[in-house]
């Protein structure tokens, strides 16, 4: 099985079939790839290939490598695709359409109780408002899940009564390939929420690419850099890592979220994600969220924003000279294939209220960031740093996350005099670093460090050794 999503990326659909067979890709090629892919489909064996969220049919089954000659009886291989647009299953020549149609009565009232809980039974007036409610959802099982996940455990007929007054009053809202019940409900289920760190929370996952898995680490760094969890400015990371787990909580249990592969991530249905950001966009804080962009933005859709997220495509090199975003607090910014974006010394001199800062595949002019005071969050992964001396500009930056970067080990004299750090986070960089003597211990308010398990260098003569960790009497998580 694989995802398309709606900005497919065709190497990332070929290595996810590969894992389910066991197979290894060694071209560099697509093509190469499809080969390798095709010749294993049609190795004698049974298997059903499931092609997940067709949006179009710009990318053919032959080049991924699939099989696909139905006259050929012999053939074992199968293939299962599921899409919005009943256009798309026609386009790509399937023989068979099957339309997913809509829950009957009682599996719907079945889902919702199962999700709200079956106190809701026992309750004769809960009960009646219950499947009124129910009915609200159109028996559309994303939007049973999402009204229902907010009304769990709740056994105040008050409540449920106000509920479904909300919900006959919601104003539904287009948006391509959702349908515009789900969208109430969901939107519903958003505003329901109440705490602003929840909602502010879930809209941040937005940023992140379709069908992501989105590290909970990576939304307590948002959270800090942004400020959204309220009380934690200055607060611990302990503290900010518990208010987002609660958070994450909140919004499992609301069908917002959903669980990762792992305890220590999250994944967003791409419908909630179409509805996050539609809700942001509506919003004075619009989130424009684009992947795979071929032509920049017009400059009248980003000006105001407060949160961008952009991943530009091979067609896109090189940036505008300079960026006009006066209120801009977080900025997600990448290439969405192996060349680095580039960007030019003046770039982020019109965001001055920049808190949030998160590059992938990026390559920045000398002293490019050194504008940019009131960052407390950056990550770099997989960036090429002209001038690295920028760093030391960064006062008040209290997160430091850094996956790859070239020329990497001129920039830990730079490190050190970011005094307010709180968290730096190597463990990704698995190039042989030097931390200089005393490095570390200039570093008094770090509470989290976490270094590449490749790291040796702690009894190197010149190194830092762990007795500058013992120094540290605010350091919680040493890993």
């Amino acid at each position: 099985m694989a995802v398309f999503s709606q900005n497919p990326d065709l190497k990332k659909i070929q290595g996810k079939l590969a894992d389910c067979l066991n197979l290894t890709l060694d071209r560099e090629s697509e093509e190469g790839r499809a080969g390798q892919l095709y010749n294993r489909l049609k190795n004698g064996k049974k298997i059903l290939v499931i092609l997940d969220d067709i949006w179009d049919d710009k990318i053919t089954l032959k080049k991924i490598g699939i099989p696909a000659n139905t006259d050929d009886n012999s053939m074992c291989c199968k293939i299962l695709l599921t899409s919005r647009r009943l256009e798309v299953c026609k386009k790509m020549g399937f023989q068979k359409t099957f339309q997913i149609g809509l829950l009957s009565v009682d599996e719907a009232w079945h889902l919702f109780k199962r999700t709200v809980g079956d106190f809701i039974e026992a309750d004769p007036q809960i009960h009646s408002i219950a499947q009124q409610v129910c009915r609200e959802c159109d028996h559309l099982p994303l939007a049973i899940c999402a009204v229902g996940g907010a009304l769990n455990g709740l056994d105040d007929k008050h409540i449920w009564n106000d509920a479904l007054e909300q919900l006959k009053n919601c104003q539904g809202y287009k948006i391509d390939g959702v349908e515009e019940k789900v969208y109430t409900c969901i939107e519903w289920s958003y505003k329901y929420l109440k705490q602003a760190d929840a909602q502010s929370c879930f809209l941040h996952c937005s940023l992140f690419p379709e069908d992501s898995e989105i590290a909970i680490d990576l939304l307590v760094h948002f959270g800090v850099g942004t400020k959204f969890l309220g009380s934690t400015d200055r607060a611990s990371m302990k503290k900010a890592r518990n208010r987002t787990l609660v958070i994450v909580g909140i919004l499992k249990k609301s069908n917002l979220l959903l669980e990762g592969r792992d305890g220590n991530k999250v994944k967003m249905h791409d419908v909630v994600r179409d509805v996050a950001i539609s809700i942001a966009s509506k919003d004075k804080d619009a989130f424009p969220v684009q992947e795979g962009v071929d032509v920049w933005p017009d400059k009248d859709d980003y000006t105001c924003c407060k949160a961008i997220s952009l991943r530009a495509s091979c067609n896109v090199r090189r940036l505008p000279d300079r960026l006009e975003c006066p209120e801009l607090r977080t900025l997600v910014l990448g290439s969405s294939d192996a060349s680095r974006l580039e960007l030019q010394n003046s770039f982020f001199d019109g965001m001055k209220k920049l808190e949030v800062l998160v590059l992938n595949k990026v390559k920045l002019a000398p002293s490019s960031l050194s504008h940019l005071v009131g960052l407390r969050m950056l990550c770099l992964s997989d960036c090429e740093l002209v001038n690295l001396f920028f760093i030391k500009e960064l006062k008040n930056l209290e997160i430091l996350v850094i996956g790859y970067i070239h020329e990497f080990k001129e920039m830990v004299l730079e490190i050190r005099q970011l005094t307010c750090l709180r968290l730096l986070d190597l463990k990704e960089f698995n190039e042989d670093i030097g931390f200089p003597s005393g490095f570390l211990s200039c570093l008094s308010d770090l509470e989290e460090l976490y270094i590449s398990k490749k790291y040796n260098g702690w009894k190197l003569e010149g190194n830092a050794s762990i007795v500058e960790i013992n120094c540290l009497m605010g350091l919680m998580v040493f890993l």
